[in-house]
This record gives structure tokens, C-alpha cells and sequence, in this order.
């Protein structure tokens, strides 16, 4: 029999998105199914297939003692404060929710990640280094690299692919229009890659949402398991990505650069904490 994993909420397509995000990304070894009522449930629970259930009753967690339960609470602090991993907050974006519910399978790499590329001193090395991590990363799955560069596009007009102004314009204003900019894009090294803005004014055009947004649409879009974005310099947007990254690469130039060591003081001079527990430091 298959594993499953069941999503309760009797209002709204809330289980049956989340159910087929699930079912559309099989790597973490579960299917779903999205229940309405507890009849439902009950049916699959004699099957032995039902391993978790993740539901907005509370009533569930005393109810199905030989399946794992999880409460999806609208309240974040409650999810922060929960100590045995049962309460998930839930509004979190599906990988997210995924790797708070399994994370030994996070550790293994099975869901999709974000991974910033940062280099305070060189955006040639950044951009290096966000060649080298795709590559690698394009061999155990489908990669995106997104070049978010002044500049970057310079020479554009003789190179594959478009930029990374257009799809963002594309995922503002044309949500149609975005799967179809996605196939517009250009290959190197085995990934898709959008080139740097057309315009170095672009870079102040979009928000921090609006690059969130950029984020989640080529997750669910393309399909995409990794996403790397070469940041050529920072800003709140940018900060925001850090935020939400799973890891981030900052690029030193050598033993006489003094911009990693400024930036990791800057930013826990400023309480980054979260951005510093997942940064690691490279030197090309």
C-alpha cells in the first residue's frame, strides 16, 4: 500500500491545493488526499495508507491515535511555540510546510530550495559562484538561475533567453503570459537562466513582495527544485530573499577581502540572525 497524507478542511480549496501540490511533487514519498468531513477520513484510516494527517480541528489530535496528526493553526505564534512539531502554521507556502513536517527529508535535499548568492565585494565572483552552484545543482534536478544584476544583460541581444526585468514584468502584470516568458529562457550548464536587468533602474522597481511572489511563481510554475539567485547588490528586497533563502553563499575574493567579515558584522550588529544561521562563506 502507498503512503499517504491527508489534508482536513471542511470550507474553502484549501486541502485540495495543498493536496495537489503534494501529489504533483512525489519526491518526498507520500501522496494526498483532501478530506471535508470525518467520514472521509475514516475510510482510508482501514486501509493503513493514511500516516498523516494534517488538519484545522484540534479535535483530530486526540481522535486518530495510530496516525500522525498535525494541527494547522491560523495562529503563527502558537506554530513557533509548539515544541513536538505537531502545530504548523497554516499559511506557510507548501515547501515550507513540507520541510516543517519532515525535516530529516529537508536535510536530504528532497524539497525545493532557494539559494542566495551574495558577494559584497565582486559581482563578478557572485555571478561565478551562482554558475558553478546551478550547474551542480542541475544535475540532481530541474534549476533555475536568475541573475539579479545591473547590467547583467548587456550583450543580450546576440545570447538565448531574455532577462530577468521581463519575467518579472511578466509575473506583475501577465500571469499568463509568465509560463510562457519561463520557456523563453536561456540554458547554460544543463538550468534555465534570465540574465541580469535590462536596466540598472530596475533593480528599485519591485518590492519585497514582488520578488517573493517572483520566487513562489517559478516554484509552481516551472516546476522548478532549485532556484538560485545571484544578488549583485543588496537592498530590502533583497534582505527579504536572504530571509527567506535556505542557504546563503557569501563570495569573498581572497585572505585581503574585508567584505564577507563586514557584511556577517553588519548584519549581526543589525539582529540578522536568521539570514546568519544559514549563510556560509566561500572564496573564489
Amino acid at each position: 500500500m502507498g503512503n499517504l497524507i491527508g489534508v482536513y478542511s471542511p470550507s474553502g480549496g484549501y486541502a485540495e491545493r495543498l493536496a495537489a501540490y503534494i501529489n504533483s511533487h512525489r519526491d518526498i514519498g507520500y501522496g494526498a488526499a483532501a478530506f471535508k468531513n470525518d467520514q472521509e477520513i475514516d475510510g482510508f484510516l482501514h486501509s493503513d495508507e493514511l500516516k498523516v494527517l494534517l488538519t484545522v480541528d484540534p479535535k483530530h489530535l486526540s481522535t486518530y491515535n495510530k496516525t500522525r496528526v498535525c494541527f494547522l493553526t491560523e495562529d503563527r505564534e502558537e506554530a513557533e511555540d509548539d515544541m513536538t512539531g505537531n502545530v504548523l502554521f497554516k499559511y506557510l507556502r507548501a515547501p515550507i510546510l513540507l520541510t516543517r513536517l519532515f525535516p530529516e527529508r529537508d536535510r536530504d535535499g528532497l524539497f525545493h530550495k532557494l539559494h542566495l548568492i551574495y558577494s559584497p565585494s565582486s559581482n563578478l565572483a557572485a555571478r561565478k559562484c551562482a554558475a558553478e552552484k546551478a550547474g551542480e545543482l542541475s544535475r540532481m534536478g530541474r534549476t533555475l538561475l536568475l541573475y539579479w544584476d545591473p547590467f547583467g544583460a548587456v550583450g543580450r541581444e546576440s545570447a538565448e533567453g531574455v532577462s530577468i526585468s521581463e519575467l518579472l514584468f511578466a509575473a506583475r502584470t501577465n500571469k499568463k503570459g509568465f509560463g510562457k516568458m519561463l520557456l523563453r529562457a536561456g540554458n547554460e550548464r544543463g538550468c534555465t537562466v534570465f540574465k541580469g536587468t535590462d536596466f540598472y533602474s530596475d533593480l528599485w522597481q519591485f518590492s519585497a513582495e514582488e520578488m517573493e511572489n517572483l520566487v513562489d511563481m517559478c516554484r509552481t510554475d516551472g516546476c522548478f527544485e532549485n532556484i538560485v539567485f545571484e544578488c549583485g547588490f543588496m537592498s530590502d528586497a533583497v534582505e527579504h530573499l536572504m530571509e527567506m533563502s535556505d542557504e546563503v553563499v557569501l563570495v569573498g575574493t581572497g585572505e585581503n577581502d574585508p567584505g564577507p567579515d563586514e557584511f556577517l558584522r553588519q548584519m549581526k550588529y543589525a539582529g540578522k540572525q536568521e539570514i546568519l544561521n544559514r549563510t556560509g562563506v566561500v572564496t573564489i
